[in-house]
């Protein structure tokens, strides 16, 4: 099983965007991901590119007020997570109706799919966990992100 803990870099979680659509909220996360030296400028606007392409298929929402956009990124080794949480809550045509205020983005290499559905699963089973859903809310720095992620995995493993 994969540990998702282990995919989240601390340079990876921001916590105060500012969007008021699922476009802009995409764009605010790979923006944030160049200035963090995640990501170089140069490669932005295919990731993104990707990101929205990947979106206008069908929406990455999830319910539970999350949403989890993904697409291959053959720059990366390894599969990678992004965790953002918005100012405000935005529509993103979620399957309970709830505005999404938290983005869990996910990148991995095309090589390894099975790896990818099996990431978005464990996000998806983690996200239903109430206590982890109000964590992730009240969190005020990328280090009570990681202790609420370390032990929503510990009680689900």
């Amino acid at each position: 099983m994969v540990n998702l803990i282990d995919l989240v870099r601390r340079q990876c979680i921001y916590l105060d965007l500012v969007a008021a659509d699922q476009n802009q909220a995409l764009a605010a996360v790979t923006r944030r991901m160049v200035a963090g030296g995640v990501l170089s400028a140069a490669d932005q606007p295919e990731l993104l590119r990707r990101l929205t392409e990947r979106e206008s298929l069908c929406s990455t929402a999830v319910g539970h007020g999350a949403a989890i956009p993904h697409c291959y990124y053959d720059k990366l080794t390894t599969p990678l997570i992004v965790i953002g949480r918005l100012s405000s809550p935005i529509h993103y045509c979620s399957p309970d109706e709830r505005q999404v205020d938290l983005i869990f983005l996910l990148l991995g290499p095309e090589r390894v799919p099975a790896m990818h559905i099996q990431i978005l699963s464990r996000i998806v089973r983690l996200l239903k966990d109430e206590r982890f859903d109000e964590e992730l809310r009240r969190a005020d720095s990328p280090e009570a992100v990681l202790a609420a992620l370390r032990e929503v995995e510990s009680r689900h493993h």
